[in-house]
């Protein structure tokens, strides 16, 4: 049997760290002062899914499929005195009863190393990653990669970071930084951005005052455009004028350049702000300022307590697909590998979190305003969590705007040792201003995990998916029930 392989003209290794870089990690990881305790756990999954609408087809064009999805896969940790290694991959054979034309393989990974190389001075950081990710919010969106839509693409990253620490006493510490990162897609062509950072910040011989120095610069090399750099240096002051409250001022000068209509791209720009901890459960932190761009603001609240965790936050920022790569997902975003402690999900399961990320290859900037909120609620048996999210894109040269607002409510119940139930149901509304283009789509899946034995999980979950729109091709329902066996060995 023919089985084509997601990563299309994009080969695989493009996604892994060149060939010099691996033979230093390799040297470094062999030194006996790295020398690390290494923990590496095998899995294998096999799931079956019967679903009525495998490609999310709009009503009357509805195609069912059994899909069978073989993943073999590893979890790995390493850990030293100075050095810290953690990777988990996923292949996912899936092969179709009825089209084998569809028959694909995927591949997940996600990886990170943390290293001090010299002393306290000479630090690394390094991650990779590569999944399937949507390349259009308007397209056919399915919960997992079981869903044929044509509407997904591979994206690998990769990132190098050595930086330098160096502490002068009590009176100050400075951090040099270098970080090279590349973003692999299988649709468009790759990109890259190279950045440096400085800062100096404050010691504690200056008690309840900080006070810091800051410059960065930044290029980004992306799709059919000119390169854009990003430049800036600020320098900032704090006080504690109680245990509970600081206030915050910052202040420099920006210096960008990339495709925009702004007749102004650079300028004066400051924040004044203040962080609020009445406890240590509690954080309130909010600021404002002024930019190039307009007036912004950012604000976020994190309280913690025994049966109840809350975190909510506001942000803006000037964006593009690929900086949003660069600069890392948001927790909550893409799709993601289920880990034996995720509550919500089968170890080894591949789903899609609650916000998407959007690849689309669109070959300009946007001010991007991010909202999002959670809260948490632990029970003995019981945890419930709510979720809500609004991201508006306003493009630099399009004209175009997006948003996509939702929520999601989930519930995982112990029923017992070895048995639980969980279930979620979500809602996003994704706009298109000048498409004119409005979709609301909807989501609610349900299920029984089982443990059998110390190594081996069982689940049976049910989905269902629909999506409504002003435009009649881009409507669809989809219903899907999966079996899943998942092992560790």
């Amino acid at each position: 049997m023919d089985m084509a392989t997601a990563t299309g003209p994009m080969a695989a290794e493009r996604a892994l760290v060149g060939p010099g870089t691996a033979a230093v990690a390799a040297a470094l990881l062999a030194s006996p002062a790295h020398a690390l305790d290494w923990s590496f756990t095998p899995t294998l999954s096999d799931s079956l899914t019967f679903t009525d609408n495998v490609e999310l087809a709009p009503p009357g064009e509805e195609d069912w499929e059994l899909i069978n999805v073989i993943s073999p896969g590893f979890n790995v940790t390493g850990d030293s005195a100075r050095t810290t290694v953690n990777a988990s991959y996923r292949l996912r054979a899936l092969t179709h009863l009825r089209e084998s034309d569809r028959d694909r393989l995927n591949h997940v990974f996600s990886g990170s190393l943390n290293s001090e190389l010299i002393g306290e001075n000479l630090f690394i950081d390094a991650s990779a990653r590569y999944s399937q990710e949507v390349l259009s919010l308007f397209g056919p969106i399915g919960l997992d990669d079981t869903s044929d839509t044509g509407n997904v693409e591979d994206v690998g990253t990769v990132s190098v970071s050595p930086y330098l620490v160096n502490r002068f006493g009590s009176f100050a510490e400075s951090t040099l930084r270098y970080r090279h990162s590349r973003v692999y897609r299988d649709f468009s062509e790759d990109n890259y951005s190279n950045s440096a950072s400085w800062n100096l910040d404050s010691g504690s011989r200056f008690g309840r005052l900080s006070w810091g120095l800051d410059a960065q610069a930044q290029r980004v090399t992306g799709v059919d455009r000119d390169p854009a750099t990003f430049r800036s240096a600020s320098a900032s002051v704090g006080y504690e004028l109680t245990r509970k409250l600081r206030v915050t001022a910052s202040g420099g000068y920006e210096d960008n350049d990339y495709e925009s209509d702004r007749a102004d791209l650079s300028g004066e720009f400051w924040t004044v702000g203040a962080t609020y901890a009445p406890n240590r459960r509690t954080s309130v932190s909010a600021t404002y300022g002024e930019r190039y761009i307009s007036e912004t603001k950012s604000f976020s609240i994190t309280h913690r307590r025994r049966s109840a965790q809350l975190s909510a936050s506001y942000s803006e920022s000037i964006s593009s697909s690929e900086l949003s790569v660069f600069e890392g997902f948001e927790e909550g975003d893409g799709f993601v590998i289920c880990l034996p402690d995720d509550p919500f999900c089968a170890p080894g399961q591949i789903i899609r979190r609650t916000i998407i990320p959007v690849f689309e290859p669109v070959n300009e900037f946007s001010y991007t305003r991010r909202g999002t909120g959670t809260l948490t609620i632990f029970g003995t048996r019981n945890t419930l969590t709510f979720n809500a999210f609004q991201v508006r894109r306003d493009f630099e040269v399009s004209e175009e705007e997006t948003t996509q607002t939702g929520g999601s409510v989930s519930w995982t119940w112990k029923l017992g040792p070895v048995t639980s139930f969980n279930s979620t149901a979500s809602y996003s509304r994704n706009e298109s201003e000048l498409s004119e283009r409005e979709d609301d789509l909807y989501s609610f899946t349900a299920g029984f995990n089982r443990s059998i034995g110390q190594d081996i999980n069982a689940s049976l979950r049910y989905r269902h998916v629909r999506r409504d729109s002003n435009e009649p091709a881009g409507e669809y329902r989809e219903n899907a029930i999966t079996l899943t066996v998942s092992a560790s060995f």
